[in-house]
């Protein structure tokens, strides 16, 4: 073969690489703009939960629990019905920490559940669910969790897990008042992490303690920098099991 017919091999090699890569970018799905608005309130959820207006006993509580946590989910739209027993769903996000105290990009997150007691109403409101443990993280993605606390008027109501290992901060935008068991079925949202990241993750996968190998739009570059902007690298290395 001459070297002119090689060198022109070459290049329409070249050509057709280029081709099918520049194929395949257009080809690549666009995040849902309801996506990104949910990536974008999750982080201002985050935000308006830290710099909430708490009596001190309050604030020190939530500054603790957020510098130790082993992760968090926050649901920026909740929506709550019913009187005696109300129905919860609503979606959102979470973070954990990897084995280097780094924080994880947001994994999209769907929950269901019901709560029980003396209380009734209906309402939207935002939640930031603090995960303290890996134990925490475990039952979490499982898709079982239990949550008691009062419901009443007020800048913030809390719940906590009867391990005292997850807590709950919620700012209503309604009235239901009352006390509440919860019965919360938090799942990952399969079809939102696709649309993020054009692939799937299993709970194996986040327990393993390691960075999830996932590269998202500019809406998760911008969740991860305000996160790791507002609550910052872990003091010290967090132990997965």
């Amino acid at each position: 073969m001459s070297l002119k017919s090689l060198i022109g091999k070459v290049l329409a090699g070249m050509t057709l690489t280029g081709f099918l890569s520049l194929h395949a970018m257009a080809q690549a799905p666009a995040v849902p703009a309801a996506l990104e608005q949910e990536m974008q309130s999750a982080s201002e959820v985050l935000q308006g939960m830290l710099h909430l207006d708490l009596q001190p006993e309050q604030r020190a509580k939530l500054d603790k629990a957020m510098k130790d946590a082993h992760g968090f989910a926050v649901f920026p739209n909740v929506l709550r019905f019913g009187v005696g027993i109300t129905k919860i769903q609503g979606s959102g996000v979470m973070a954990y920490r990897d084995r280097d105290g780094e924080w994880s990009v947001p994994i999209p997150l769907l929950v269901q559940g019901t709560g029980t007691g003396p209380h009734g109403g209906a309402l939207m409101y935002s939640t930031l669910i603090v995960i303290k443990t890996p134990a925490a993280m475990q039952r979490i993605l499982s898709g079982q969790q239990r949550m008691q606390g009062t419901e009443a008027i007020g800048p913030i109501q809390t719940a906590a897990s009867a391990e005292q290992d997850i807590v709950s901060y919620t700012k209503n935008r309604g009235l239901v008042v009352g006390v509440s068991t919860d019965d919360l079925h938090i799942t990952l949202n399969q079809q939102a992490i696709a649309a993020l990241y054009g692939k799937t993750v299993e709970p194996r996968e986040i327990m393993s303690g390691q960075k999830v190998d996932l590269r998202g739009p500019p809406c998760v570059q911008l969740f991860v920098a305000g996160t790791n902007k507002l609550v910052g690298k872990a003091p010290n290395t967090t132990y997965w099991k």
